[in-house]
């Protein structure tokens, strides 16, 4: 289990598996996501099987300390050789935003990312039209670093993504190190 100081972050279970369908069919959350068709029980049992031997990919649920499943975080395409890894994969259910658990969420990822990973690269691709992620993103300490002019089509027109990413030297310097932040591994 990683923690944070409001969540913490553990495996993906089968036992998840629909919660996961329900969330990721949520129109609301749905439109955030750089997909284009349905979940079905049937796909998300594949890709979970798929996760299992994926070396770069590791995807998380985000509990409450009481437990509760709020969401999922993770990262993509990790490439151990160049120390990089895209963010990717989060998502908090509508019940539980604004309770501070995706920032608190993104910060615990960060340093699971730099400190035990050892990643020197953390990047991220959202919709421009998303300011709230971009917001958040930019308060856990992300940058930007450019926008994709139309980069996917999505509800009837082609939409522009920004680009944000954060250098674990930039982490450090933010004293959200490993002893700048309260959360431990266990």
């Amino acid at each position: 289990m990683i923690c944070g100081e409001k969540i913490n972050l553990r495996a993906v279970e089968r036992s998840d598996l629909e919660q996961l369908v329900l969330w990721r069919n949520d129109p609301e959350i749905f439109r955030g996501f750089f997909t284009t068709f349905p979940l079905s029980l049937g796909a998300q049992a594949s890709w979970y099987e798929e996760l299992q031997r994926r070396t770069d990919k590791k995807v998380f649920i985000i509990e409450t300390k009481e437990r509760q499943a709020v969401g999922t975080i993770g990262f993509d395409q990790i490439d151990w050789k160049n120390q990089k890894a895209e963010f990717g994969n989060m998502l908090v259910d509508k019940a539980h935003r604004g309770c501070g658990y995706a920032s608190d969420a993104t910060r615990t990822m960060l340093r699971f990312g730099f400190d035990q990973m050892n990643l020197n690269r953390i990047y991220l691709e959202v919709y421009a039209w998303n300011e709230e992620a971009v917001q958040l993103y930019q308060k856990c300490g992300f940058e930007i670093e450019g926008v994709l002019r139309q980069t996917y089509y999505a509800q009837g027109k082609f939409n522009d993504t920004v680009l944000m990413a954060m250098v674990r030297d930039d982490w450090r310097a933010r004293g959200a190190g490993s002893n700048g932040h309260k959360g431990a591994e266990r």
